[in-house]
């Protein structure tokens, strides 16, 4: 039996996060792997409790310890502690973008880092990501857009290193969640004509702003409803009361089951300046929606098929997105032909592939 440890700062709710979930729940299905995920922090919510129905959850520092700690002290716990737990592992999945790579650097032991982001963003906010991705004996992107970048900008990157793997999805799930009755509280809500965007309020990565701003010139009687939490949530209520939106927009914060929300509404909205993969769309498409997204890198282009299962926008700008909302009850979904461009992010493919990776290291 290998045995796996995912290695991710914390389990707060995020795309990556939820892919995390996602890979740990698909591959405990498999009893040759022993897997535990490790965060820095101590993390309590949802997402944890769904990895320890089927797998092992430990943390490095207890929320305690960061309140109190000082930093200097908590920096030698991380280190002692952190070595010590790998040394119970046959391979270390550094799951998020190499944030554990100090601490893995000199280990000897088979290291995976798994990178989530575009690349050149990666370079613009990740210190010597460069160095730190060559200490690693795989490098998983997680859509070809992205695995073409690094290449193209680490051109002596070692290409066999490098494995596409998209996030797994698994389809049932999604609908099953799709098929839950709304909450008393919600039914007033979920009675109206809507359009919704799911994603977490932090506008250096994601442009609700962009979005707001188009919807506020928009015309028609739906509402938009935004799903999500994030530390730009106040900034953004504040932008939506100056466009005089606070009638027709609202911040329905997190939902543990976005979904019955996103099949209900008239069309999902994705408006980013970066994402790593946009995992809101293949969900929103499972449940046969039209979409409107950003053509930002990486990942949205690629799922949508250049345009084909959805529309496209240029990252920013406001009117062409008017547009888009305009005429997005224009859009006809080829189903069959979207069925089949799914089968590609279906779950039972990427463990197979996954499996394989850990299996042969």
């Amino acid at each position: 039996m290998k045995k796996i440890l995912f290695c991710i700062n914390s389990l707060t709710v995020g795309g990556a996060e939820k892919v995390l979930v996602q890979v740990v729940k698909m591959l405990s299905k498999n009893k040759e792997f022993e897997i535990e995920v490790l965060t820095m922090k101590e993390t309590k919510n949802f997402l944890v409790d769904e990895i320890e129905k089927v797998a092992n959850y430990d943390f490095i520092l207890s929320n305690e310890e960061l309140k109190k700690g000082f930093k200097i002290v908590n920096s030698l716990k991380k280190k002692y502690r952190i070595e010590k737990k790998i040394k119970e592992f046959d391979i270390v999945i550094d799951f998020l973008d190499g944030d554990f790579y100090r601490y893995l650097k000199n280990i000897n032991k088979k290291k995976i880092v798994w990178l989530h982001s575009s690349y050149s963003s990666l370079l613009k906010r990740k210190r010597d990501i460069a160095k730190k991705i060559r200490g690693y004996d795989k490098i998983i992107t997680i859509c070809e857009e992205m695995k073409e970048e690094l290449l193209e900008i680490e051109k002596d990157l070692d290409k066999s290193k490098v494995v596409n793997i998209y996030n797994p999805f698994d389809f049932n799930e999604i609908l099953e969640k799709s098929n839950v009755e709304f909450l008393p509280e919600e039914l007033e809500d979920s009675k109206r004509r809507y359009f919704v965007t799911v994603c977490r309020l932090k506008e250096d990565e994601k442009d609700v702003e962009t979005l707001l701003k188009a919807y506020s010139k928009y015309k028609g009687k739906e509402y938009l409803y935004i799903i999500g939490d994030g530390p730009d949530k106040e900034k953004l209520e504040k932008l939506s009361e100056e466009l005089c939106l606070t009638e027709k927009v609202k911040f329905l914060g997190m939902k543990k089951n976005p979904y019955n929300w996103v099949k209900n509404s008239e069309a999902f909205i994705l408006s980013s300046k970066l994402e790593g993969f946009g995992l809101v769309l293949i969900e929103a498409l499972t449940l046969n929606k039209k979409v409107i997204s950003s053509s930002c890198k990486t990942g949205p282009k690629e799922i949508l098929n250049n345009g084909e299962f959805g529309m496209l926008f240029e990252v920013g700008n406001e009117k062409e997105l008017l547009k888009k909302i305009e005429n997005v009850d224009k859009l006809d979904l080829n189903l069959e032909k979207l069925s089949k461009h799914l089968e590609k992010f279906e779950e039972e493919k990427i463990k197979l592939k996954v499996e394989s990776l850990l299996k042969n290291e």
